[in-house]
């Protein structure tokens, strides 16, 4: 499994569908009236609200452990990526309006089929016109069922490292990487460093 966003696993399939949905639809995050989820068991319990209110974030901790706060993110932003952590981003007015309207429900279903091997989501954004955009997945790209190709993963690298590395120090980091039988664990260190 690889986790194609910056968020916790269980929000991987969540977080893609609301950014597809978001995109297709050209969704203004001011004409949202209301986000629902619904999801297994886990998902609902540790990221939630199944232990504890996920609507009260300020911190990074508190973001990273919050369905709410992710999918509120992700459709305004359209990407979930370190930057969704930024203090000054956790604090935004839009954000923080937009995480209050998100439910999230547990589904038995849904639960029974995580059980089986999928990382299901089913999303419904009512708009504030009446109209509702609903996207069911049965798993993300990353996930075992749907696993991202190369060219996906050095993407999500290039992403996440840009302002670690420079281009050339990122290049030979992917070189390594993708012949790693032929470097030894130090080579890549030493890149890492």
């Amino acid at each position: 499994m690889t986790k194609r966003y910056v968020a916790e696993t269980y929000a991987q399939s969540a977080v893609e569908g609301i950014i597809d949905l978001a995109q297709k639809h050209d969704i203004n995050h001011d004409a949202v009236e209301s986000i629902h989820l619904d999801t297994f068991h886990g998902a609902k319990l540790i990221i939630g609200g199944g232990e504890g209110d996920r609507h009260d974030v300020e911190t990074k901790a508190q973001a990273d452990h919050s369905l709410p706060y992710m999918l509120a993110a992700a459709l305004i932003d359209r990407e979930m990526t370190n930057d969704a952590y930024d203090p000054d981003r956790i604090q935004r007015d839009d954000v923080q309006s937009l995480l209050q309207t998100v439910t999230v429900t547990e589904d038995t279903d849904l639960t029974d089929r995580f059980e089986a091997g999928e990382m299901p989501a089913n999303l419904t954004i009512t708009l504030t016109d009446g109209t509702e955009l609903e996207v069911l997945k049965d798993d993300f790209q990353g996930h075992p069922n749907n696993p991202m190709d190369w060219e996906q993963v050095e993407e999500k690298f290039e992403v996440m490292t840009r302002d670690r590395y420079d281009e050339e120090r990122r290049s030979k980091i992917i070189k390594t990487v993708k012949n790693l039988e032929t470097h030894t664990v130090s080579d890549l260190i030493d890149l890492l460093v």
